[in-house]
């Protein structure tokens, strides 16, 4: 078995090979491959808070919705209609059943910014959701293929770089890619020319080589 995963389901691809071990240790997985991978940490947090534009309208502001949906789910008790404005509140509903590709188009149609959409700072709301996401080790057992776009704004190189500097330190095998032309979707289809080779080594038990000691960033 081999997990591979784009955005999200990279995340979910590389959490699962951080549960399974202990979960499920009798799968047998061969490794990870995961493109756009994000990573949700108190530091990424800051940094969000300080670089986001207040008054400019930013799609990715929807991300800011979606975390909020997390917490929504984990804790009955939480109350979004605290933060979310009124002119921001049918977008906020419609994350439920809309694909986020399309948030972004609603996002820019409708001109939200982050002073317009939010009564109240989410900052407090999204360092919840930010530890809900992390990841459960980094030590990971199976080799990892990342392969990240340096246009990516979605999941920006800076907050994948932390990720792989972050996994390499704890001991794992990552092999790491950065296509400099491609963003955050654009970035899959490249990124298969080093992916496949990576998934067949694996699954022949071939030797797998890293390059943490020489990461392309």
């Amino acid at each position: 078995m081999h997990l591979v995963g784009q955005s999200q389901g990279a995340a979910a691809a590389f959490a699962t090979a951080g549960f399974y071990p202990d979960y499920a240790p009798e799968l047998s997985i061969h490794g990870v491959v995961a493109t756009g991978i994000p990573f949700f940490t108190p530091a990424a947090l800051e940094i969000l808070m300080k670089t986001r534009p207040q008054d400019k309208v930013d799609p990715m502001l929807g991300y800011n919705f979606t975390a909020m949906t997390l917490i929504e789910q984990l804790n009955p008790d939480f109350d979004f209609t605290e933060y979310i404005s009124p002119e921001a509140m049918p977008t906020f509903r419609d994350i439920e059943s809309t694909c986020y590709q399309q948030i972004k188009g609603i996002i820019v149609e409708r001109e939200l910014t982050y002073s317009k959409s939010f009564m109240v700072s989410p900052d407090k709301a999204l360092s919840i959701a930010f530890t809900e996401m992390a990841y459960p080790r980094f030590e990971l057992s199976v080799p990892v293929f990342i392969g990240s776009g340096e246009k990516d704004r979605d999941t920006p190189l800076r907050m994948q770089a932390a990720l792989i500097r972050t996994a390499c330190d704890a001991g794992s095998m990552i092999q790491s890619h950065v296509y400099p032309e491609h963003d955050h979707v654009s970035v899959l289809g490249p990124s298969m020319r080093d992916s496949i080779p990576f998934v067949r080594a694996a699954f022949a038990n071939e030797p797998i080589h890293g390059n943490c000691d020489n990461l392309p960033f």
